[in-house]
């Protein structure tokens, strides 16, 4: 039977840390936090830990640590009627979601690029190519692909294969910092819920998400 990870088009995705210089005392606690794991299936491990005070603030992250083994598809989910991302997994019987791009809460719409195989779903808006739109993830069964993105990159893209979601900030490519870009700073200085995917040296896939905005639990990023 095939399992299920979802990379969801929700609210928010590959999004930086505030860029608030860090302390020493910063340094001290990442280094020795004492995470809680469990494992939610074979490939599967799920890693939080929460901080009274990191960064200026209460922090909570959750690392989800995917092996990509057989019998294991990433796919794009997109949220209709408002649904959570919680509701979106359950319903596709996923074992790990995670909010995966930007959409607009008035008009329930996407305002990123999203190709699901030869149907092309929607296009990045020109706002959101400025502000923060500078990566994307292709999946295609068991292989996740990040990459640049840009509007030439988007008028030229023809990739039939799998799913393609726009999202940003890229903050690593190819093992080496991005240089952050944005026609608006306060969205990547703020802190914000934020939530990021990576792809590590042994070839698992992370989903990490910063939680946000609940005062005295979690400031965000």
């Amino acid at each position: 039977m095939r399992k299920n990870i979802l990379l969801g088009l929700f609210f928010g995705f590959f999004v930086p840390l505030t860029l608030v210089a860090q302390t020493r005392e910063d340094a001290v606690a990442i280094a020795t936090a004492m995470w809680e794991t469990r494992r939610i299936a074979n490939n599967v491990e799920v890693r939080q830990m929460r901080w009274p005070l990191l960064y200026g603030c209460a922090q909570t992250v959750t690392v989800a640590e995917i092996t990509p083994k057989h019998g294991v598809a990433f796919d794009v989910a997109v949220a209709d009627g408002g649904a959570t991302v919680g509701e979106m997994a359950r319903r596709s019987k996923a074992m790990a979601a995670i909010n995966g791009s930007y959409f607009d809460i008035h008009k329930r719409s996407a305002i990123t690029y999203l190709r699901q195989g030869r149907n092309l779903i929607d296009t990045t808006t020109t706002a959101e190519l400025a502000l923060r739109v500078t990566g994307a993830v292709r999946v295609h069964g068991r292989r996740v692909h990040i990459m640049p993105w840009n509007k030439g990159i988007e008028r030229r893209y023809r990739c039939h294969h799998g799913s393609t979601l726009a999202s940003g900030h890229l903050l690593l490519y190819q093992g080496k910092g991005v240089l952050l870009r944005s026609s608006g700073m306060g969205f990547v200085v703020d802190k914000h819920p934020r939530s990021a995917i990576a792809i590590t040296s042994r070839g698992t896939v992370l989903f990490v998400t910063v939680d946000g905005r609940h005062p005295g639990y979690a400031g965000g990023g």
